[in-house]
């Protein structure tokens, strides 16, 4: 059973040297690359031996959910790029569209049209957003690409293949769904408890945005904290360490 903890420790765990979290890393056995995001975790996993027939598939945790074990749950893969058409034919998307079902209530496994979701993480530039059964979450796409590489070598894949996919492939995701979505805010500034709001928005793009400005005002606040160290001399990484992180999450009511 994958564990969001588990996944969590791909950040550090997969790499020979220490790896910082928000980079790709690749396990020693080619059989799994992740990447560990203010909290939340993402891995592409290779099975050669499914019994399904599916070659590899996506794992996908987030401390915030809380999803009903073994449901199935909507996915949704959107690119920094916007639309994203395939080779040189007239088929876009804004995103795509699978199904995944989850293990815990934290972790979602992403296997029915998986290959659709990677296409779009590896046509990124710097980063995606994905989003499963309400929750949506972004990480970096920087080095995404040469890490996920051994993985799909060793499912008989490789990007060559994901980049040339045909329309049906890749599924666009259905009419948004009327409602409301919950922004939940958790500060966590070190010697300090810890402190949170929560915010109802009448759709998930006008939540998404106030998630973004919320990500953004974190990373203001550690840059200021920075450049204060730097005029009185303390070095950058200790100042930042002293700068409050945030964790904002867009959920479905």
């Amino acid at each position: 059973m994958f564990t969001l903890k588990a996944l969590v420790a791909m950040c550090v765990a997969a790499s020979v040297s220490p790896a910082r979290c928000g980079e790709w890393v690749t396990r020693s056995d080619n059989l799994l690359a992740g990447v560990s995001q203010d909290h939340a975790a993402l891995g592409v996993v290779c099975d050669p031996n499914d019994p399904n027939g599916r070659k590899f598939w996506i794992l996908f945790g987030d401390p915030g959910a809380n999803w009903q074990e073994g449901a199935n749950v909507e996915v949704a893969t959107r690119s920094d790029k916007g639309k994203l058409c395939l080779g040189s034919s007239s088929f876009c998307v804004e995103s795509t569209n699978s199904r995944g079902r989850v293990l815990t209530s934290t972790v979602v496994k992403i296997e029915e049209d998986a290959t659709g979701d990677l296409w779009a993480m590896g046509q990124s530039r710097t980063s995606f957003t994905i989003s499963a059964g309400g929750y949506t979450r972004t990480f970096p796409a920087g080095n995404l690409r040469k890490a996920v590489e051994p993985v799909l070598h060793a499912c008989g894949y490789s990007w060559a293949l994901l980049d040339n996919l045909g329309e049906n492939d890749v599924k666009p995701p259905p009419p948004p769904l009327p409602g409301k979505f919950l922004l939940v805010v958790t500060w966590f500034t070190p010697g300090q408890p810890t402190s949170n709001y929560q915010v109802t928005f009448g759709s998930l793009e006008a939540c998404q945005a106030a998630r973004l400005q919320v990500i953004g005002d974190a990373e203001r606040v550690k840059q200021h904290k920075i450049e204060l160290g730097r005029q009185t001399g303390l070095p950058q990484e200790m100042a930042g360490m002293s700068a409050p992180s945030v964790s904002a999450i867009c959920a479905a009511q």
